[in-house]
């Protein structure tokens, strides 16, 4: 099973930053983006069931154990709540279906946990 993390409106964020040639402001929140999911990475290391396989921008892709993913999904939910920045998480049996998972909790309003499942062709969040 896989679940894929990305941070909600970063690309804008870091445009913002380039329009108005601001290379500190650009930098800073490069940085400080860097920490954010690196800090997340952590998090979910140190939950039993649990791998990191690929960080890279502002996402993060893991495998875990069907039985890791309630405590996850509870240790990033409060990591949700200490960020300057919202992300957005898709859970699924692949990685198909965890980057469905993922486009639903950003296009149903970001900053969500949505875990698709193709057999009972729904979205729980």
């Amino acid at each position: 099973m896989f679940l894929l993390i990305d941070g909600d409106d970063v690309g804008g964020r870091m445009e913002r930053n380039l329009l108005r040639n601001d290379i500190a402001a650009f930098v800073a929140s490069s940085n400080a983006i860097d920490a954010a999911i690196r800090s997340l990475a952590a998090v979910a290391e140190g939950i039993d069931g649990v791998q990191v396989v690929l960080i890279g921008g502002d996402s993060i892709l893991l495998e875990v154990t069907e039985n890791s993913v309630e405590a996850l999904s509870t240790a990033l939910m409060k990591s949700q709540n200490i960020r300057d920045f919202s992300f957005s998480v898709g859970i699924g049996p692949s990685l198909r279906e965890c980057y469905i998972g993922l486009r639903m909790a950003k296009t149903t309003g970001k900053g969500k946990i949505v875990r698709f499942s193709e057999d009972a062709e729904v979205c729980q969040s």
